[in-house]
């Protein structure tokens, strides 16, 4: 549950009380993560929609 404060606080008590666990699983989660979300693979054909969208709007700044 996003608004579970007491879990949140549980949690932050977890990797503070194993930082080398943490370091390592986070730090493998949050690589997949940039990896698939934001990889030139990924984000390219993302902006050149947008890039279109905008060119066929004929919005300029």
């Amino acid at each position: 549950d996003f608004f579970d404060v007491d879990g949140l606080a549980q949690a932050a008590l977890q990797v503070l009380e194993a930082p080398q666990h943490y370091r390592n699983t986070l730090g493998v989660a949050a690589r997949r993560t940039i990896a698939e979300r934001y990889a030139l693979r990924v984000t390219l054909p993302r902006l050149m929609a947008l890039f279109q969208r905008v060119a066929e709007a004929g919005v300029c700044a």
